[in-house]
């Protein structure tokens, strides 16, 4: 199976794409990463120290401790959120630096399919990893989208991999009994629900685009299905048009959450992606069809 390669390159602030890190120190924990940043830099306890005076000050003349104490702790959260923001972009850029691939911080929507970006507003791409893994377009991305409003108002947050191929593919949704694809994230109509061998449908359940049945079996041996089974607890799966997506429903806060995703992505584009090739008529002669009405779904 083929395994992360990665590039020895110079010890310095920049990735291969030019944008600036925030730390020249490996990031291999963002939490870990971010205290450790913050107690090494004089200037954070000098502004954690402003802030709680501020708040002891306010709350001598106001009287109001309780105020003092909720908005002494938002600021000092808000300080916090904002040095871990800037460690997971460089845990992300030093990801992308290794791989040889480029680093921006925001991204465009504009190109990419499937479920999961038809959901919510306020939608947004960031820390971008791009590339090309043997040959094929290939990025990771944060992305995150809003639903409700007011105080019903929630943000969801993710990992995405994408992976480009040469040929269209059928619409298949594979995914955990606790994955993502819910009321939120709709299954896709007209889907058809399949039974694999084993005691496969009990780790994942599987939905393929109606009248490509024998197209999914082709895809989910016996093989893949284990590697599945074995490494991607944490991992949703979309193929939508001429692309796979891998959906980690969290940011991902660990460089061996990184490397696990991209081995992942690595040996299951390995293994189907022959079949994916033979298929290709098959699947462009099946969408005519029914295309043009032939075929009664």
């Amino acid at each position: 199976m083929n395994e992360v390669e990665y590039i020895e390159t110079p010890a310095n602030n920049t990735t291969v794409s030019g944008q600036k890190s925030f730390t020249d120190d490996p990031v291999l924990d963002v939490r870990h990463a971010t205290l450790r940043y913050i107690f090494s830099h004089p200037l954070f306890y000098f502004a954690g120290f402003l802030i709680l005076a501020g708040g002891v000050l306010f709350g001598y003349y106001t009287s109001e401790y309780m105020v003092a104490f909720v908005i002494s702790f938002v600021l000092l959260f808000v300080l916090y959120a904002l040095v871990q923001k800037r460690i997971r972009d460089s845990l992300i850029q030093q990801f992308a630096r290794s791989l040889g691939y480029d680093f921006a911080l925001t991204g465009d929507l504009s190109g990419v399919d499937g479920a999961l970006f038809c959901v919510g507003h306020e939608r947004e791409m960031s820390d971008v990893i791009s590339g090309k893994d043997s040959g094929h377009p290939t990025r990771v991305f944060c992305y995150s989208y809003t639903t409700g409003e007011g105080k019903s108002k929630q943000v969801h947050v993710f990992t995405v991999f994408e992976r480009t191929f040469d040929s269209i593919v059928p619409h298949i949704m594979l995914h955990r009994p606790d994955g993502i694809f819910s009321d939120d994230v709709p299954i896709f109509s007209g889907g058809v629900s399949l039974t694999l061998e084993g005691d496969f449908n009990k780790h994942f359940s599987l939905e393929v685009e109606k009248d490509f049945e024998m197209e999914a079996y082709e895809i989910f041996t016996p093989d893949v299905m284990q590697e599945l089974i074995e490494t991607s607890k944490k991992f949703n799966f979309e193929f939508y048009r001429n692309k796979l997506y891998i959906y980690m429903p969290k940011l991902i806060d660990t460089r061996n959450e990184l490397d696990a995703m991209f081995t992942l992505s690595k040996k299951l584009c390995f293994e189907i992606e022959p079949e994916i090739l033979g298929m290709k008529g098959d699947v462009l002669a099946v969408k005519e069809t029914l295309n043009k009405g032939l075929i009664h779904t």
